[in-house]
């Protein structure tokens, strides 16, 4: 607030001409169908500012920001084009997108926790102060390779203590797990995904990247949900991600009753060409409600592909392997990307209503 911010442009072609956006929305829009594959429009265009690179093909903006008190807080996208000729038939490529939010950025406190005893599918309240947005909201419990991440409900200002209090949804897990509470704020966004056949969108989809300031709370217990829960399997192998959506544990059929609740715990962080920042994805709870014909575990998968396709866009190829009806489904990066280490994922059935 009241200085200036300056992006800086690296690894672009020397010596050319580009134009960098700021805007106030991400339509994450895939160019390739315009003749640029690979790149993604991650900014809207309220405000153009030309860029020239230098011969090491960098080139670094200056945007004066206001310095008044109403800014603090407020975020704004930004993202650079570069024309390259040979690198597609449009002739330009594209940074990636980032975000910008006006104001110091200090790390997340907990002050307090609801109950340190977490029931899967209920909800916790979590007050303290730097909490941030929801978007860049990415709460959890984690030991080792297990995890419960919490899906961010609401988050109000009290009037009276001047705290964040955050209220957040418990994951449906397997089997108890007991570690310390973790609150890491940075900057994110969420994804807007359809419905398919067989099962709802989402209840919530996050792409989440930014400075991963942590907030450590206390050491907490997260119950195991009631009914039958049962994880999936993820493995990671040749650079891409696999996981096993399995046949239903609620009957005898293998198919899935309608009101089965599937709880994809997915986060991780890649990066591509051209650019050191990482980005990370989340993907939360679904719900078989199809009536009409058996569920299956080839029809979750089949759902799953799709909802993954619109999250994580034109860095990534996501296919179902295996036999038909294939129950797998792989994500690879695409050409310049790369999965970093630290995966991981846990999908958890538990049988409905």
């Amino acid at each position: 607030m009241g200085s200036t911010f300056s992006p800086t442009l690296s690894s672009a072609r020397a010596n050319s001409a580009g134009v960098a956006f700021l805007g106030l929305s991400n339509p994450n829009l895939d160019l390739g169908v315009i003749g640029a594959p690979g790149c993604v429009l991650r900014t809207s265009t309220e405000l153009a500012l030309n860029v020239v690179t230098d011969a090491g093909g960098a080139a670094t903006i200056n945007v004066a920001i206001p310095g008044f008190i109403g800014t603090i807080g407020m975020s704004f996208f930004t993202q650079a084009f570069v024309l390259d000729p040979p690198a597609n038939r449009l002739g330009l490529v594209a940074s990636d997108g980032r975000v910008a939010v006006i104001g110091d950025f200090r790390a997340p406190v907990i002050n307090t926790v609801s109950s340190t005893t977490l029931n899967g599918g209920g909800t916790v309240t979590i007050r303290g102060r730097n909490i941030g947005t929801i978007p860049g909201l990415c709460p959890q419990v984690k030991v080792g390779n297990r995890s419960a991440r919490l899906r961010p409900l609401t988050l109000v200002r009290d009037p009276v203590t001047g705290e964040d209090v955050l209220t957040a949804r418990v994951p449906n897990i397997e089997a108890p797990l007991t570690g310390q509470l973790m609150l890491m704020a940075g900057e994110g966004q969420t994804y807007t995904v359809n419905a398919t056949p067989w099962m709802t969108a989402p209840t919530y989809a996050q792409g989440w990247q930014g400075r991963a300031a942590l907030g450590v709370g206390p050491m907490v217990t997260v119950n195991a949900a009631p009914g039958n829960v049962q994880p999936g399997a993820f493995s990671q192998t040749g650079g891409c991600i696999e996981f096993v959506i399995p046949a239903s544990p609620c009957n005898g059929t293998g198919e899935y009753p309608i009101g089965s609740q599937i709880d994809l715990d997915f986060h991780g962080g890649y990066t591509c060409a051209g650019s050191t920042a990482q980005r990370d994805f989340d993907l939360f709870g679904m719900q078989v409600t199809n009536p009409g014909f058996p569920v299956n575990c080839n029809n979750i998968a089949n759902s799953l592909k799709m909802q993954l396709e619109t999250i994580l866009g034109a860095n990534f190829t996501v296919t179902l392997v295996g036999p038909a009806p294939s129950c797998t489904i792989r994500i690879c990066p695409a050409a310049g990307c790369t999965i970093n280490a630290g995966w991981w994922g846990n999908l958890r059935i538990r049988c409905g209503p």
